[in-house]
């Protein structure tokens, strides 16, 4: 009798072992499946920025930058993305070709807001004001104005 029991014995850890592997294959492939699928199309963020309504143009993406702020008591950053809205007649391959001008002015323009000027209306608004000064310098009738297409502060 005792060879029996043996048997049946060693016939159940077979199977539990089976099932055990299954369960965790069936488990690691589906958190698999979650974590590894995708992201949905609504999830992107990047969309090209809409300008004012009423404003006609193109819009030419200057992109994204990381710049330190001007506050004191502590190392604080803010990233900061850029377009130019240029005029329908001007030739938007052109002033593409120069954003590297508008990217080093709004680098030594946003340095010199504090973390407190950006999180208000007011020192938004004074933001653009300069940057879109400055365009009109650099680009003279080929910009519109300067969009903040992102705003992030830390």
């Amino acid at each position: 009798m005792s060879e029996n029991e043996t048997v049946e014995e060693k016939k159940g850890g077979k199977g539990k072992l089976i099932v055990i592997a299954l369960v965790v294959v069936l488990v690691g492939g589906g958190a698999g499946f979650f974590f590894l699928k995708p992201a949905p199309a609504d999830a992107e963020v990047a969309a090209e920025p809409e300008p004012a309504v009423g404003v006609e143009g193109e819009i030419v993406d200057v992109g994204t930058m990381t710049v330190n702020l001007a506050d004191d008591d502590v190392s604080r950053y803010a990233r900061v993305g850029l377009a130019l809205l240029i005029p329908p007649e001007t030739d938007g391959v052109a002033v593409a070709g120069k954003v590297s001008l508008i990217r080093d002015a709004a680098l030594t323009i946003i340095m010199s807001y504090s973390t407190e000027d950006l999180l208000t209306e007011k020192g938004l608004e004074d933001l653009r004001e300069r940057l879109t000064e400055k365009a009109f310098e650099l680009y003279g009738d080929a910009v519109v104005s300067v969009l903040l297409t992102e705003l992030t502060v830390q």
